[in-house]
């Protein structure tokens, strides 16, 4: 189904029965293995994906995750400075919606310094979904925390895009 997602983007779901419904296929999914084998090999057949990827490889993205942020100098000829976080060491933890290099680079733009570990400088963590360690050690050391949206609402008007 990756293979069928990455051919064809925009779909509101990927669920074969959704796929059999979309391509006119006959009845939904029947769910027994021969059929839904059967209706899997026609949708590749209409579909035909152009990459496949062995079940648990991980699809390179356009950007990286671990992309390093640009420094202030780069930052300050494209966007406005601002001083909204002067003073501060921010580190980023756990899953988000939003870029971590983006939001490393929004911190850098307003005065704050990035930390990838949590020191005992270090005076805020942003924190997404599934935060690990450094959630423990910013707690056990009274760090400033917040969520990643808060984050965001803290920065304004003053975001990379």
């Amino acid at each position: 189904m990756r293979a069928i997602r990455l051919k064809e983007k925009g779909m509101r779901s990927y669920s074969l029965g959704s796929l059999i419904s979309h391509y006119n296929l006959g009845a939904e999914a029947d769910h027994e293995a021969f059929q839904d084998v059967s209706k899997l090999y026609q949708l590749l057949d209409i579909i035909r994906p152009d990459t496949w990827y062995k079940v648990g490889q991980q699809i390179q993205k356009q950007y990286s995750s671990k992309k390093t942020p640009r420094t202030r100098e780069e930052l300050e000829n494209q966007y406005t400075v601002s001083y909204t976080l002067a003073g501060e060491i921010i580190c980023f933890t756990g899953k988000s919606r939003f870029i971590r290099s983006d939001m490393q680079e929004i911190a850098i733009i307003n005065g704050a310094k990035i930390s990838n570990n949590i020191q005992s400088s270090t005076t805020m963590l942003v924190v997404g979904e599934d935060a690990g360690s450094k959630l423990d050690k910013a707690q056990e050391k009274e760090i400033i925390i917040i969520s990643d949206d808060e984050f965001m609402e803290m920065v304004g008007d003053n975001i990379i895009s």
